[in-house]
């Protein structure tokens, strides 16, 4: 599910967008995992979910990452 429009490059911010929803209208927990150090997650009420990384020295290479949606209904 997590895919990149590109490379994320050292030092330059990337922001990722997804949407998230559940059938009864609450809003699911939002994770992503691994979280690095440099990420935030937002999730905003409408179910919109932004993943900003702005990748440090150090951070080069492959990097997957896996986005749990979770409700307790």
């Amino acid at each position: 599910m997590f895919a990149p429009a590109g490379p994320a490059m050292e030092g330059q911010t990337s922001v990722f967008s997804y949407a998230v929803q559940d059938p009864d209208g609450t809003l699911p927990q939002v994770s992503i995992t691994p979280m690095p150090d440099s990420a935030t997650l937002t999730v905003y009420p409408t179910g919109d979910v932004w993943f900003t990384w702005t990748p440090a020295v150090g951070d080069t290479g492959y990097h997957a990452f896996t986005l749990i949606a979770t409700d307790d209904g």
